[in-house]
């Protein structure tokens, strides 16, 4: 549907090169290039979080903002940075609250995941990713990947969907149902989330990338303490543009999905997901 390209690394919100400079990078790209011709791939993408590696090869593409969360400070020190109304009181809130936190692989843990997951991609008016996607992350990734559920009583409320590399955690999906963000569900599976990585001695959050377009996304990541960066995307060539939002086809299709049942959803997902990485 979108042709053959080299992307690095397809799904992923960053995947810095594996070189030792801007240089070497080049060298890298000008024989990926050669390659792009002789297969006829229609681009080559890189996703780099240094500047220094956006700049060495091909033309800016897609902007957008990386946030992530220094976890070296205390438990008690990462509490009192979070915002007061919007974060700290919903948690309190949510602790006493009738909700519960759930975390583990089980498939149990995944059907309920992925109910969410639909709610959340139909508010966004987006088709969710399948959950053959996620089953083969849990498969992939084993113990370094988690799904962690706030239940009220015993509905999933709110979820968040992680990974682990090295000395970092990655929030990767976060998925909820509406008619529990009153009780700060969301923040108090986020927060659980963050003790947990505390508790593994993980050094850092990835919150992931957020559209230029989307301030109150950024804003939500800012108010946890996360600090952003400008995430840059390069390709060569640089051919076309990143559909925007106000985009007269996506928005038809928007519209579309506002009325469509669950299935349609969700099948209009296992059509799309394998060929937009």
């Amino acid at each position: 549907m979108t042709g053959n390209r080299l992307v690095s690394l397809p799904f992923s919100d960053h995947c810095e090169p594996l070189v030792e400079s801007p240089e070497e990078l080049r060298k890298i790209m000008a024989h990926a290039s050669l390659q792009r011709k002789e297969r006829t791939w229609r681009y080559l993408e890189i996703r780099p979080l240094s500047p220094e590696y956006s700049d060495a090869e091909g033309e800016p593409y897609a902007k957008f903002v990386f946030h992530r969360l220094d976890l070296r400070p205390t438990t008690e020190d990462l509490f009192r940075k979070l915002h007061v109304d919007s974060i700290r009181r919903k948690i309190q809130k949510a602790e006493k609250s009738q909700l519960t936190v759930r975390s583990g692989r089980s498939d149990h843990l995944l059907v309920d995941f992925f109910r969410l997951h639909v709610l959340t991609r139909r508010r966004q008016l987006s088709p969710p990713h399948p959950i053959a996607w996620f089953r083969n992350v849990l498969k992939c990734f084993g113990d370094r990947a988690c799904i962690r559920i706030a239940y009220h009583r015993e509905s999933p409320a709110a979820a968040v969907f992680t990974l682990e590399s090295g000395a970092t955690t990655i929030y990767k999906y976060g998925c909820s149902d509406v008619q529990f963000h009153s009780l700060g569900a969301m923040p108090l599976v986020l927060w659980d989330m963050i003790c947990d990585a505390k508790r593994k001695n993980k050094l850092e959050l990835d919150m992931g990338r957020s559209d230029l377009d989307n301030p109150g996304l950024i804003a939500f990541k800012e108010k946890w303490g996360a600090q952003g960066q400008p995430l840059i995307y390069s390709r060569t060539p640089a051919k076309g543009k990143v559909l925007e939002r106000g985009n007269g086809s996506v928005q038809a299709f928007k519209r579309l999905l506002r009325h469509c049942p669950d299935w349609i959803l969700i099948w209009a997902g296992k059509m799309l997901y394998p060929h937009v990485g």
